[in-house]
């Protein structure tokens, strides 16, 4: 009898990945790559600063801080809260302040903190907007609050002096420092991180 045309090739060998060695190969490739998957997002959360908290803020320069009312002020509506603010803590960031802003980027207010006591002076030079001004004790007791007016970049611009020796001072743009709750018997804290 003649072939026919429409005879089919003999069939083929079996697949390897048909045997049960080969499907045994499949799995462990497949387990692998899920354990490979797994180390890599590992890796990536582990490529995260050591302390978040301690990452740059939206404002170049500064960093992030948590100002906390421990104690509202005296009369206050606000209750004890934290607050995400600019951290300045380092002598550069201290003279800088809130220099060439035009708002607190989103932040509550601006915190310094200091090492120790001291009597620094304070000026709105080159900064176009009022502000307000606290201070606290080393405990973060308030001592006292003054208002800055704008002005423009240029020496002879006007200071003000907290009313003794300070560990911390809070910058609000002006009028703002009832919405935090200080003021007369108001105590904070202030800590790295948001």
């Amino acid at each position: 009898m003649a072939p026919s045309m429409l005879e089919l090739p003999p069939a083929l060998a079996p697949s390897p990945l048909a045997r049960p060695e080969g499907r045994k190969w499949v799995g462990r490739a497949v387990w692998a790559l899920v354990i490979l998957a797994v180390a890599a997002l590992f890796t990536v959360g582990g490529a995260q600063p050591a302390d978040p908290y301690l990452a740059t803020s939206r404002v170049p320069e500064f960093d992030e801080g948590t100002l906390k009312v421990l104690v509202a002020a005296q009369g206050s509506s606000t209750p004890v809260a934290e607050h995400c603010a600019l951290l300045a803590t380092t002598a550069a960031q201290h003279a800088k302040g809130l220099m060439t802003r035009r708002d607190l980027a989103g932040y509550a207010a601006m915190a310094f903190r200091w090492a120790e006591d001291v009597d620094v002076l304070f000026y709105n030079r080159n900064v176009p907007m009022a502000l307000s001004v606290a201070w606290f004790d080393k405990e973060g007791r308030w001592l006292g609050s003054r208002d800055l007016e704008p002005c423009p970049d240029m020496d002879g611009c006007p200071t003000i002096a907290a009313p003794s020796d300070f560990r911390y001072a809070v910058e609000v743009e002006k009028g703002g420092l009832s919405r935090l709750g200080l003021g007369p018997g108001s105590q904070i804290a202030v800590t790295n991180g948001c």
